[in-house]
């Protein structure tokens, strides 16, 4: 089951996927954001915003994502939305795809709106190659085939961050999930993982989770 060893209450999860216009990490560059808050067994809430990029969408990008310049030229840019989007993300446990790329983009989007924001982080590729086998890639098209997860919306920030959610749930069903930022979380981990169990952290520096 999905737990916090250090909490008697499970904490929330924000499951989060960007699209951008293929530039760096800032906010200038995203195009689509989607979050959903999850509880570790179902969505609780989400947010999901087209956003105008301070650069036109390339033709490329266009072809992968579906997301088009007509689509965000009456969106707010990402400064717009920042606020409201940083209080939504509130203290949930960031949990992404390859959690280093959307990270920084939104890190880079609230900082240039004057917004700290350093979540405690999960990254669900990470999770997938320390635990599930069977799997050749761990791409999220991959692992949704390995999990029959259809993905109604596959390279739209909507669809993969809905998908990224069914995944953390089956993935969650069979591992146990730690606050390792907290001194009881790294016991347990040494705890679960000695007793043959499968145990996967959360942490504010995500470099402690390679």
């Amino acid at each position: 089951s999905i737990e916090s060893m250090s909490n008697t209450s499970s904490p929330l999860f924000a499951i989060v996927d960007i699209e951008t216009n293929g530039g760096g990490p800032t906010g200038d560059n995203i195009t689509e954001v989607a979050a959903i808050l999850h509880n570790g067994v179902h969505e609780v809430d989400r947010w999901v915003q087209l956003i105008r990029p301070a650069r036109p969408i390339p033709a490329g990008i266009t072809r992968l994502t579906g997301i088009d310049n007509s689509m965000v030229q009456d969106a707010r840019e990402f400064s717009g939305w920042a606020e409201h989007l940083h209080e939504f993300l509130g203290d949930a446990v960031f949990v992404a795809h390859n959690v280093s790329f959307d990270l920084k983009h939104l890190q880079a989007g609230f900082k240039a709106a004057g917004m700290h924001y350093n979540p405690k982080r999960l990254c669900t590729v990470r999770m997938s190659r320390k635990w599930i086998k069977g799997p050749q890639r761990y791409s999220l098209g991959a692992l949704c085939a390995f999990f029959d997860i259809e993905n109604e919306a596959s390279h739209r920030a909507w669809g993969d961050a809905t998908a990224t959610a069914e995944l953390f749930a089956a993935e969650g069903a069979r591992v146990h999930i730690v606050d390792y930022n907290e001194e009881e979380g790294q016991a347990a981990v040494a705890k679960i993982e000695a007793a043959g169990g499968r145990a996967c952290f959360y942490a504010t520096d995500v470099r402690s989770e390679e």
